[in-house]
This record gives C-alpha cells, structure tokens and sequence, in this order.
C-alpha cells in the first residue's frame, strides 16, 4: 500500500544521522540530541506483581507469564514493518542530502557513545 503523504510531514533538514545499529537504530538531530533504540519481535516486558495477577485471571494460560516475570510480545510482522519503514526514511534521507548538496553537522552533545 503506497503512503500517504497527507500523514505526517517531517522536516528533514533537522535530521543530522540516522544509522541502522542490525538490531535497532540511533537518531540524532541538528542540535545534538542523540536517541538509540532497538527494534525486537518478540520484546520481554517486565509486570509487576498485581498485572501477572491480572493478566492471568484474563487469559490463563503458560505463554501469557514466563518464570522471570516477564510477559513477551509477539510483534514479528510489526517489527519488520518498522524495519521497512526505517529503511525507508534513510533512503530518503540520502536522497534529500543528495539533492540539497546539504551535509548537516550534529552538536556536539558530549556523548561519549559513537
């Protein structure tokens, strides 16, 4: 299905890096600010006593729960949708850079992380 460009607009001068880490991605700005975030199809999340209680009386079951607490989620076709995307939003990234003859520095945030 093609997007729709109506969606949303992103203004891709304030982009400075987008970097594909193989298991998620790191995002930094013009002015600096620096994010990184991993994209998984099956995450644990962790529940704290009263949600496993909850959880359970809801559907119960031994794949809701595992031992450590933890509930997982099974996300795969999101997951590789994101990656898509993602791919993507590089792609045009590059292009956009390409085109504008534009190549933004990030400020320095101090970050020790590369």
């Amino acid at each position: 299905m093609p997007a729709d460009t109506s969606i949303a607009t992103v203004a891709l001068g304030n982009v400075a890096t987008l970097a594909d880490t193989g298991t998620g991605y790191q995002v930094e700005t013009v002015t600096g600010f620096r994010t990184w975030f991993e994209v998984s199809g099956a995450p644990r999340v962790p529940l704290t006593e009263n949600l496993r209680a909850h959880l359970t009386a809801l559907r119960p079951g031994p794949e809701q729960v595992d031992d450590d607490g933890t509930l997982v989620l099974e996300q795969d076709e999101d997951a590789e949708d994101f990656h898509q995307f993602m791919s993507h939003f590089m792609d045009t990234l590059e292009s956009y850079y390409a085109e504008t003859g534009e190549s933004p520095e990030p400020a320095s945030s101090g970050d020790p992380r590369p």
